[in-house]
């Protein structure tokens, strides 16, 4: 199982953690090909409304842009993707 952190890390058992910036393709293309997934989960977002309004080009990077080129990503491998959200994104 692998995770992926913009910028804090967590500790989770069991877990490979991987430092990438999802709204860049290059970052996602490493990704992809260092973890081969069979699979992704995709809940990567910016939680904070706040943020979102001050910087809505950084909320739209995260949720919109980083949202299709996972999904295309996914696609272009021919696995399932799971995207959730949440009341706050």
């Amino acid at each position: 199982v692998y995770g992926v952190y913009h910028s804090r890390p967590l500790t989770i058992p069991g877990t490979t953690l991987l430092k990438a910036d999802l709204t860049k393709t290059q970052d996602l293309q490493t990704l992809f090909q260092t973890c081969q997934p069979n699979a992704v989960i995709h809940l990567a977002a910016e939680s904070s409304p706040n943020r979102c309004q001050e910087q809505p080009e950084f909320s739209h990077s995260i949720k919109v842009i980083a949202s299709r080129n996972i999904a295309k990503q996914c696609a272009e491998a021919n696995i399932p993707i799971v995207f959730a959200s949440s009341e706050q994104v």
